[in-house]
């Protein structure tokens, strides 16, 4: 469970840190407190675009099941 102590400025790093290496099961934190945790430009641009990607091929592979589907009267 993350404290107010854990997300302080000066200590957000070295949480993050301690969740990434650590073996937790889980770690409970309200969204705003997730959204203080610092993140790589780079590797967000990287996250998007995966996102992005899995999206398209998810609405490319939903119009070829509604084209083969479709009756003309």
């Amino acid at each position: 469970m993350v404290t107010a102590d854990d997300l302080a400025k000066e200590r957000r790093k070295l949480f993050a840190a301690r969740c990434a290496t650590g073996d937790w099961d889980v770690v409970v934190m309200t969204h705003s407190a997730f959204t203080r945790l610092p993140v790589n430009p780079e590797v967000e641009r990287a996250w998007l675009a995966q996102e992005l990607d899995r999206y398209r091929d998810a609405a490319r592979q939903l119009r070829r099941a509604e084209e083969g589907s479709r009756t003309v009267k």
